[in-house]
């Protein structure tokens, strides 16, 4: 393991032992790097309530408090084996077995975990350990997680794993899904979640739950989301709600999805407090909708702050409050938002900061927006460079940049700004700009839709 990076891995199996993989998700943002569903080996759940496979995970894990409606999604349950809930301490790897799959280890010589000469654990618990104790195996794995050890982690995660602990199970597939002290491995991921997740691992069911709707098997997805939706983890429930907004899997709903948005946002689900806060919006119950959204902006949601700069920039909802809006619009174009950083532009443009106008300031914005791909960036940036207003003037670099805004076909007065411009410049001049336009549509993102 590369010195630099053990620390960020560390970590990343540290939060998954409490919290799973924190990753924006739902139709417009799960999607991993890689699809992850296409190489896991698992068995499909069977349908067949006869089957070898039958649940005995039912809709009673569903606390009477979780729903605000009387109907629940109308998903049949995920599969979970017989022995899935009492799996025995001694015998190693029973659910594997019963799945017909024997875990493999890490160190791929079934020799079990080793102890590393790096770092000292407590001598209590690697004896224990040592002595077959799933619980202290699982807890060393920690330790060495914390250390930044992490093929000893999963070693002695998989040891415990190897013996059914859920947690531990859970761990150790995210580990193999992402790489974590291990070759990355798809198959060795899917079934140690879905041990994990037969055993009602709500976390473990969750990231089921993603890597079917990375294969777009959105069925089978909704399944284990719902099943984890039902022990409260908020961003299945939030995800359920984008299923439920979208129709993916299911008949689009929206009473349904608002239902779930309103489960995870009262968990403190930034992504979910934002939807409640678009749904409200539309609506026109302003009031409710910047509830919803100033919750989201102070959890730090992007687009929540950005929104709720627009609601003060026009006394939307709220009473008109330029300086707060500027103080959102900040925060969010601190943290890359194209849309805030023009926002910021503008202002520094029209002198609204409370200091007087600056062309530099302005063009700053509107430059870090336009190389996003934002349009109404691009023009405002490309008449900063035509005119001198806080950069050298410079035609050739100005007509790029209004022409990538024409080019977008969205925003008004690009056209005649390029014809003006055209009449001060010579027929290479116009060639090289374009050249320079073409080149940065090469590398560069995809337009940002307003």
């Amino acid at each position: 393991m590369q010195p630099g990076i053990n620390q960020v891995m560390g970590a990343l199996l540290m939060a998954a032992l409490v919290m799973g993989c924190d990753e924006p998700s739902g139709p417009d943002s799960e999607r991993r790097n890689t699809h992850a569903g296409a190489a896991v080996g698992m068995r499909q759940p069977s349908r067949d309530p006869q089957g070898p496979e039958k649940s005995n995970l039912t809709a009673t894990t569903q606390p009477d408090d979780q729903l605000n409606s009387a109907s629940s999604p109308p998903f049949p349950a995920p599969p979970a084996a017989s022995d899935a809930k009492t799996p025995s301490p001694n015998t190693r790897a029973p659910l594997a077995a019963a799945l017909g799959k024997r875990p493999v280890s890490p160190a791929g010589n079934g020799k079990g975990a080793t102890v590393s000469s790096a770092i000292t654990p407590p001598a209590d618990l690697l004896e224990r350990a040592k002595n077959g104790e799933s619980l202290a195996q699982r807890d060393l794995g920690k330790f060495y997680a914390d250390h930044g050890q992490l093929r000893d982690a999963v070693q002695w995660y998989w040891e415990a794993a190897s013996q059914g602990d859920a947690e531990a199970q859970r761990i150790l597939g995210l580990a193999y899904l992402f790489g974590q002290g291990v070759v990355r491995d798809m198959e060795e991921a899917g079934n140690w979640l879905l041990l994990s997740a037969m055993q009602n691992d709500a976390i473990a069911q969750r990231e089921l739950g993603k890597i079917f709707g990375d294969q777009w098997r959105f069925e089978e997805s909704n399944d284990w989301l719902l099943k984890a939706a039902l022990q409260g983890d908020a961003e299945a429930q939030r995800m359920l709600g984008m299923r439920y907004t979208i129709g993916q899997g299911v008949e689009s709903d929206r009473q349904e999805a608002v239902k779930w948005f309103h489960q995870a946002a009262n968990q403190g689900d930034a992504l979910a407090q934002r939807e409640l806060g678009k749904y409200y919006g539309e609506l026109w119950n302003l009031q409710e909708s910047n509830k919803w959204y100033l919750m989201a902006a102070e959890n730090g949601d992007v687009r929540a702050q950005h929104m709720m700069g627009v609601r003060c920039t026009f006394g939307q909802g709220v009473e008109r409050d330029l300086q707060k809006a500027g103080q959102w619009f900040l925060l969010a174009a601190e943290q890359g938002d194209a849309q805030s950083q023009y926002s910021i532009g503008l202002r520094w443009l029209r002198g609204e900061v409370g200091e007087p106008r600056d062309f530099a300031e302005a063009a700053k914005w509107f430059q870090l927006a336009a190389e996003q791909g934002l349009d109404e960036a691009q023009l405002s940036l490309g008449r900063r460079y035509a005119q001198g207003e806080g950069v050298e003037q410079d035609l050739v670099e100005a007509y790029k940049w209004v022409a990538l805004a024409q080019e977008q076909g969205k925003v008004k007065g690009a056209g005649k700004a390029l014809s003006e411009m055209a009449t001060q410049m010579t027929g290479e001049q116009i060639e090289e700009a374009r050249a320079r336009a073409a080149a940065f549509s090469a590398k560069s993102p995809s337009p940002i839709s307003r």
